[in-house]
């Protein structure tokens, strides 16, 4: 038997794990956990990624991300007009449609956040900024871990060692994120599931300059999820080819229902 697992996860996060500087455009903090059979990743996953950055770009030496694209900075200044655009668009959500891989998700509104930090400040005068701040990414980590763990097991996966490839951010957000990666796996956070053991998780972090492709699909995946949430009335088929890859409650006999909560969580709740 491997000492590994046949799965391995891609974790996007949109924003830095504080609510020092909130984007009016953006206030959102979204971190999301792709989920991928490693032969499905290779053998299919990664082969259409490389052809789209060939076909579009000439090359592949450099990470797709959903924010350049966004800002049409980077390398997609390139893409004149939007008839370009949006053939890329629908090239990824082809890539993502068809991708077998589970998502976990979690959403942390800063607005909320934040308002509940000056809140509690004028109540009781304490210094808890970083403290309820905090308690809110601890608990979408927790979250996503957690789940993560509930799939793997449900596939009979817990044996192996998964890993959870994360880009950097900066040393000292680093260092706390590792932190509290290794406690929440050391205090097996999975206490509903019974098992009395680490759970199986180890972290790989990666310079934002050495992103996996894993990582840079999960960028769009990351998009999608915010205009949802910041303009639920606007199409979003992005979004909607993501509904029946959310880990739900149901199982696979409730694909694209009930992941509210469940595949998809948001904070404060």
């Amino acid at each position: 038997m491997s000492r590994f697992s046949d799965y391995i996860v891609y974790v996007d996060e949109s924003d830095s794990r504080d609510c020092d500087n909130i984007d009016p455009e953006n206030p959102l903090f979204v971190q999301n956990f792709c989920i991928f059979d490693k032969q499905h990743y290779s053998k299919v996953v990664v082969p259409q990624i490389q052809q789209l950055k060939l076909r579009h770009f000439g090359h592949d030496a450099f990470a797709l991300s959903a924010e350049d694209f966004h800002q049409q900075r980077g390398i997609f200044e390139t893409l004149h007009g939007s008839n370009q655009r949006q053939q890329f668009v629908n090239e990824i959500n082809t890539i993502i449609e068809n991708s077998n891989f589970v998502l976990i998700a979690c959403i942390v509104d800063k607005r909320i956040v934040d308002k509940r930090i000056v809140d509690k400040r004028i109540v009781d005068k304490r210094n808890a900024e970083k403290e309820e701040t905090q308690n809110q990414f601890d608990a979408a980590l927790s979250f996503c871990l957690d789940h993560s763990y509930r799939f793997l097991q449900e596939r009979e996966q817990v044996e192996g060692l998964t890993h959870i490839v994360v880009a950097k951010q900066s040393g000292e957000n680093d260092e706390a994120f590792q932190s509290l990666f290794r406690k929440l796996c050391d205090q097996n956070i999975a206490a509903s599931t019974n098992i009395n053991q680490t759970l199986p998780f180890e972290l790989q972090l990666v310079d934002q300059g050495n992103k996996p492709l894993g990582l840079q699909l999960s960028s769009f995946i990351t998009r999608a999820i915010i205009d949802h949430v910041i303009q639920p009335d606007q199409s979003n088929p992005t979004f909607e080819i993501l509904k029946p890859k959310f880990y739900c409650k149901g199982g696979r006999n409730s694909v694209g229902e009930g992941f509210e909560g469940w595949g998809l969580k948001r904070f404060p709740s």
